[in-house]
């Protein structure tokens, strides 16, 4: 009979950035990179915890993850997301 092993635990260590949030708004489209234009798939950041958009000038947090645990953290298919959060979320705007 073979014997079951258990799964291999990896550890990772990560670091939280604070950060004053920039490049976050949607300026549109220009004639001067229309080859960079985004405007049909452009979609706002939103915070993780309060699900409201993320605004150029609030002051946040960013955390960058491996997707894929079986990978290697060095490895070409390793794919990476990141999480963002306010610092202080705001008041919901009331309708």
């Amino acid at each position: 009979m073979s014997e079951i092993l258990p799964p291999i635990v990896r550890t990772l260590t990560a670091n939280v950035i604070e950060k004053t949030a920039e490049g976050y708004d949607f300026t549109g489209c220009d004639n001067r990179s229309a080859s960079h234009c985004n405007c049909e798939s452009w979609t706002p950041v939103e915070c993780s915890l309060c699900d409201q958009e993320i605004a150029d000038g609030q002051l946040i947090h960013t955390i960058t993850m491996p997707t894929n645990p079986h990978f290697d953290m060095l490895s070409m298919d390793q794919e990476w997301e990141e999480t963002t959060w306010h610092v202080e979320c705001p008041e919901p705007e009331e309708s």
